[in-house]
């Protein structure tokens, strides 16, 4: 599983970026064809560099992860030493690797180190993952792991929320830059899913609140499928509303969790007694609670 990036990690991780290397550019002396390495290594199978991967190309098993339209580059190097890793004793015995760098978005990018040769003795003939690190752009956060398969079931969990939202902790609020208020409404909670005695996710029939003012109306008759929430409300007092929107702008950090960019649009109507009196076109942004 990953963990959350130390301060150490994070401070190996800013000098990594600025000291990893072509072959070309260090003073020291390789026996090892750098760019002949990378092709090969990109077109072993993915199994032989991680035992329970596929037999498909290690390529094609990236490019199959991070999707089409990411931009991926692969460097040869050297290896950069993560905090509790033994140093090495000498220059012969030195790991370098391919290091495998893929931009998802900007809160997302996916570094992987692979050692595949050492100072003057040459490739490796057993390859192997090194280090891996999932974060933003200036390597400020982030998580890392320690095997390409548990990054591979967090990273569907990432690509996935990108596409379709689901539901955690939090809930919506009124944006201050949409169009206004609306009949005192501020903020809008679904709930889809709860967590076991052992935290493990599980769906639950969807239900929900809006916040209108002091008044806290209850969902009904809710429709939601990752994309569209749609709803009734309860009626007190001879009010009740309708909301029906879509989830828009999904963003998510490399932990997987929303940001605040991501957006509910919809279009709700109040009514009382049955009949519209007044409706507003509203955007709501997302809004982190842990443990809510």
């Amino acid at each position: 599983m990953f963990n959350s990036i130390s301060r150490a990690v994070r401070s190996a991780l800013i000098v990594a970026a600025g000291i990893f290397c072509l072959f070309g550019s260090s003073p020291a002396q390789f026996s090892i064809d750098g760019p002949s390495a990378v092709r090969q290594l990109r077109a072993m199978p993915a199994q032989r560099i991680e035992r329970g991967l596929p037999a498909m190309q290690f390529d094609s098993w990236i490019d199959d992860l991070v999707g089409p339209n990411s931009s991926t580059t692969w460097e040869a190097g050297e290896c950069s030493k993560p905090p509790g890793m033994p140093q090495e004793s000498s220059w012969s015995n030195l790991p370098v690797c391919t290091r495998v760098t893929a931009v998802i978005t900007n809160e997302i990018v996916v570094n992987i180190f692979i050692v595949f040769g050492r100072y003057h003795r040459g490739i490796v003939s057993q390859p192997f993952v090194r280090f891996i690190f999932v974060g933003d752009k200036t390597l400020m956060s982030g998580a890392e792991y320690t095997d390409l398969r548990s990054m591979r079931r967090q990273f569907i969990k990432i690509r996935n929320a990108l596409v379709r939202f689901d539901t955690s902790d939090g809930d919506f609020q009124l944006a201050a830059d949409g169009p206004g208020s609306f009949e005192g409404a501020t903020e809008i909670m679904l709930v889809t899913s709860d967590q076991d005695m052992r935290g493990r996710s599980t769906p639950v029939k969807p239900f929900g609140t809006v916040y209108i003012g002091t008044e806290l109306f209850q969902m009904r008759h809710i429709l939601f499928d990752g994309k569209r929430l749609a709803f009734e409300t309860e009626v007190l007092k001879g009010v009740s509303f309708k909301f029906d929107g879509r989830y828009q702008d999904l963003k998510v950090d490399s932990h997987g969790a929303y940001t605040e960019a991501t957006t509910l649009r919809g279009h709700m109507v109040k009514l009382v007694n049955g009949k519209k009196i007044s409706d507003a076109d509203l955007t709501f942004h997302y809004a982190y609670y842990p443990g809510c």
